[in-house]
């Protein structure tokens, strides 16, 4: 089966990430858990995901913290929150720093699922239309200074 994405799920319950590892698998996802925060920021450079399920409340570093140094390092990694408490705060503070969602454990794993390609749907769409600006600016890099007025004066058209 091909995969559909890359999913690395951060969270300190074994069993959780075990049947959350095994349900999303039966989905053609590739997960690679980490049950720390700290676990996952030393592996992290050697690998991109394009989606990170993450446990608000671990022990060391936090989810809202981790959350807060991936902001910082400018990853646009779309990001699920999953906790088993709802501190309204704490959840309306992780969607305000770019969370797309946010579950409160025991979820509905359908449900959970769904949010899942969703995001990366909306990550890979992003992706090819980065992908095209880039190559319109370097398209448009390329041009004379003649060629570059035309184009300007026929964008203002449309």
């Amino acid at each position: 089966m091909e995969t559909k994405g890359y999913v690395y799920l951060i969270e300190d319950d074994v069993s959780v990430q075990k049947s959350l590892t095994r349900a999303l698998s039966k989905q053609g996802l590739e997960v690679i858990g980490f049950t720390t925060a700290s676990a996952f920021l030393a592996a992290a450079p050697k690998h991109t995901p394009e989606m990170i399920l993450l446990d608000m409340q671990m022990p060391g570093i936090t989810g809202l913290q981790l959350q807060e140094k991936m902001n910082k390092q400018s990853r646009l990694t779309p990001i699920i929150f999953i906790s088993g408490q709802s501190h309204p705060q704490q959840i309306i503070e992780s969607l305000k720093k770019g969370a797309v969602d946010f579950f409160l454990k025991p979820f509905n794993l359908a449900d959970l699922i769904k949010a899942i390609f969703r995001a990366l749907e909306l990550d890979h769409g992003l992706a090819r239309r980065l992908k095209l600006h880039q190559s319109i600016a370097d398209r448009f890099s390329t041009l004379t200074e003649r060629e570059k007025e035309v184009f300007e004066l026929l964008t203002l058209v449309n």
